[in-house]
């Protein structure tokens, strides 16, 4: 599944009801990050290929909940 879509239905199963952008960089020592002001998730190149979808997932929901929360 594409990262955006995941990232839609993701954010509309934990009832954010945002414009959530989610971009791909480069990271040296982390999975993904989140910002605040831009609502934007940003995952690390490097992982996108060894990653399951649920694990996808659980990273993108994990970020979420740091707004929500």
């Amino acid at each position: 599944m594409k990262l955006k879509r995941l990232l839609v239905r993701i954010a509309e199963e934990l009832n954010l009801d945002r414009d959530f952008k989610i971009k791909v960089k480069p990271f040296k020592r982390k999975l993904a990050s989140i910002s605040p002001k831009t609502w934007t998730i940003h995952l690390n190149t490097s992982c996108l290929d060894i990653l399951t979808e649920v694990e996808r997932k659980f990273i993108i929901a994990h970020e979420l909940l740091h707004l929500k929360l």
